[in-house]
C-alpha cells in the first residue's frame, strides 16, 4: 500500500508543477479549453482545481493496488486460511471493501494535501496571487470529499475484478484495456459521459469539472457500485473461488 500512497503523490505532484508550468507559457496552457493562464490560477477556485486535477491517474493506482491486494491472497494460498477462520465469505468480503475504502480515503486525502502544498509552492515560484484563495478553502474541502467517493469507487471496481479474475496480469489487463476502450466510446458519443463506470467515477470525484452532470453521475456510480457489490458477493457464495 505504501507504494501506491506514494504514487498517487507523486502524480499529484507531477500534475500540479505541470499544470503552473504550462499556464506560465505565452497564451496560457495549450492542453485546456479556453487555456489557462497563471492569471486562471489566481481565482478562488484555483485550490479545488489542483485537488481534482490527476484524478484518472490516482484512479488507475487505487484500482490497481486494490486488485493486487486482492490477487495476492490467492497467489500466496492466504485465503484459504480466511476462509477457514470465516466462512461466512459474504463478511469476508465486506470486511475487505472496508479495508480497501479506507486504504482509498487516505489516497484521495494524502493525494489532496499534496496538491494542495505543491499549488502553494508554484504559486510562491511564479508570483500568483494567492488572496482569493480564502474564500475557496471550503470548496477545495469538498473536491478532497468527492475525490475520496470516486477512489472507494475505484477500490470497490478494482477488488471485484481481483476476485473474479484471480490473476492480477488479467485483472490489470482487463482493467486497463477497458478504461481506454471507455474513453474511445466516449469520444464516439459523448453521451455516455459520466454514465460508464470510469467516466462516472472520474465525474464524481471532480464534482463534474469534466463537463458531465454530477449528480447523473452520482446516481450512476451508486447504481453500478451496488450491482458490482451484489454479483460479487453471490459469485463468492456460488463458486469455489479457493481452486
Amino acid at each position: 500500500m505504501l507504494p501506491a500512497l506514494a504514487a498517487v503523490a507523486l502524480f499529484s505532484t507531477l500534475a500540479v508543477t505541470f499544470t503552473f508550468t504550462t499556464a506560465a507559457a505565452p497564451g496560457g496552457s495549450r492542453f485546456t479549453d479556453p487555456p489557462t493562464t497563471l492569471t486562471d490560477l489566481a481565482n478562488a477556485d484555483a485550490l479545488s482545481q489542483m485537488v481534482s486535477r490527476p484524478v484518472m491517474v490516482t484512479g488507475i493506482v487505487v484500482l490497481a493496488a486494490s486488485i493486487l491486494h486482492v490477487t495476492s491472497q490467492y497467489s500466496t494460498g492466504f485465503i484459504r486460511v480466511q476462509f477457514v477462520r470465516q466462512p461466512r465469505r459474504a463478511s469476508w468480503l465486506v470486511g475487505q471493501w472496508l479495508a480497501l475504502a479506507s486504504a482509498a480515503f487516505i489516497a484521495a486525502l494524502i493525494g489532496a494535501l499534496t496538491a494542495v502544498a505543491t499549488t502553494l509552492i508554484c504559486a510562491w515560484l511564479w508570483n500568483v496571487d494567492t488572496t482569493q484563495w480564502g474564500e475557496g478553502v471550503w470548496q477545495a474541502v469538498s473536491a478532497a470529499g468527492n475525490l475520496a467517493l470516486g477512489m472507494m469507487a475505484f477500490s470497490l471496481v478494482g477488488s471485484a475484478l481481483g476476485l473474479v479474475l484471480r490473476s492480477s496480469t488479467a485483472a490489470l489487463s482487463v482493467g486497463l484495456v477497458y478504461a481506454l476502450f471507455e474513453s474511445l466510446i466516449i469520444n464516439v458519443a459523448p453521451l455516455g459521459q459520466g454514465l460508464l463506470p470510469a467516466s462516472a467515477f472520474a465525474t464524481v470525484a471532480t464534482a463534474g469539472s469534466d463537463g458531465s452532470l454530477y449528480a447523473r453521475a452520482l446516481v450512476a456510480t451508486t447504481v453500478l457500485c451496488a450491482t458490482v457489490a451484489i454479483g460479487t458477493i453471490n459469485l463468492l457464495k456460488n463458486r469455489d473461488v479457493t481452486e
